[in-house]
């Protein structure tokens, strides 16, 4: 399961580039929490430490309690985290608000484990042809990794979507003819 965090956020009153270049200056992230009617909520957060959270994720769906203004904490999906394109460090970071009662659709790695016998034995290659394979779950449901062991791929096979094993709660929308490696 997606490792749970809480984190004290407020609400930020000033919009636009030059209000969160100021925040930046400050310390602060600039940030905003989407909502599935269209509305967002503008926030502020402490940089370091949401860079701090960030370093000790295995994934990157992370869900958060996330307290604005200490008010009543919201479950909330980081969406999207967006760095300066020149020093790399975080520029601004989207949530989404989630319903821990409602499916949803999310990407998740998938980590391919073993060595194949046709690259040990017969000096083949083993290309990894897809990434991510697209789920849907309950948030509460929600995997960090989705491991599939290559070992026994030989010469010319391939590992398919469907041939992935993923927990029950989990149903792979991904096309399950789509290949994920190949030797």
């Amino acid at each position: 399961m997606a490792k749970e965090n809480k984190l004290l956020v407020e609400s930020r009153k000033g919009i636009g580039s030059a209000s969160s270049r100021r925040l930046r200056k400050e310390g602060k992230l600039p940030g905003v929490i989407n909502n599935d009617k269209g509305g967002s909520v503008p926030i502020q957060l402490k940089h370091h430490e949401f860079e701090m959270l960030l370093r000790h994720q295995r994934s990157e769906n992370i869900i958060f309690d996330l307290v604005v203004d200490a008010a009543e904490p919201k479950k909330v999906l980081l969406k999207e985290v967006q760095h300066d394109p020149m020093s790399g460090s975080i520029w601004h970071v989207d949530f989404i608000e989630i319903s821990m009662t409602s499916k949803m659709r999310i990407r998740i790695p998938v980590v391919l484990l073993g060595e194949p016998a046709g690259v040990l034995s017969e000096g083949d290659i083993l290309e990894q042809m897809l990434r991510v394979v697209e789920v849907e779950c309950l948030p509460a449901d929600l995997v960090d990794i989705i491991e599939a062991d290559v070992t026994a791929l030989k010469l010319n096979e391939s590992l398919r979507v469907k041939d992935l094993k993923v927990p029950p709660t989990l149903t792979l929308v991904s096309g399950s003819d789509m290949a994920v490696a190949r030797v």
